[in-house]
């Protein structure tokens, strides 16, 4: 995992990100991974997944373990490793990751993952509904949350809060102005967090 955020800092966003998309449709079982077959969609090609990354850093990892003990490390303990050490490589904490967890061999349905995962247009009362359907109240929400201290948007997934019609009244007015700096077009890309957008904390 060092060496892959070393060549490329954006995959410890990305393999968090990963893990939570994993994690939130079935349980933390790896079934995002799995590609398409003839009799199974895959999770990757829904709506909320089609812009994840960090498959390869998974894939290379894998490999390596593979080499040295095969058959012996899930795909899905791999991506809540790599998950746990990208947050410490962010300079965020690190904790003891329990093994021992089974990969799936089937993904979700696409319409359970398309609607199973929260949405950047959810209001408060449908974030908080949407995890305590996973035993989650809404402190764990506001914790699992926090991971958008690090990586990028995609301004297009929330411009509509920030300009026009359909601002929200009651955004703080700097961070839509700074917002409104920050993603000027409405197919780039802007940080989460401006103040320290590749690290780990609660600036």
């Amino acid at each position: 995992m060092a060496s892959s955020v070393a060549a490329q800092p954006r995959m410890a966003p990305a393999v968090l990100r990963l893990f939570f998309h994993d994690c939130f449709i079935n349980g933390c079982d790896a079934s995002v991974l799995l590609d398409a077959t003839p009799f199974s969609p895959s999770e990757k090609d829904v709506e909320p997944n089609a812009s994840l990354t960090g498959y390869a850093v998974i894939d290379d990892i894998k490999s390596a373990l593979e080499h040295d003990c095969p058959a012996t490390v899930s795909c899905a303990d791999v991506i809540a490793l790599a998950s746990r050490d990208a947050v410490a490589l962010l300079g965020g904490p690190t904790w003891s990751v329990p093994l021992g967890r089974k990969d799936s061999r089937f993904a979700a349905d696409p319409e359970s993952t398309k609607n199973g995962l929260p949405s950047p247009h959810d209001d408060l009362g449908e974030l908080i509904r949407m995890f305590s359907r996973l035993n989650l109240d809404a402190r764990d929400m506001t914790a699992l949350s926090g991971v958008h201290t690090v990586g990028m948007a995609s301004c297009k997934t929330y411009r509509d809060r920030v300009y026009g019609t359909d601002r929200d009244e009651e955004i703080d007015p700097y961070f839509a102005q700074t917002t409104q700096q920050t993603c000027q077009g409405p197919s780039g890309k802007a940080p989460f967090d401006v103040q320290t957008p590749m690290r780990f904390d609660n600036a």
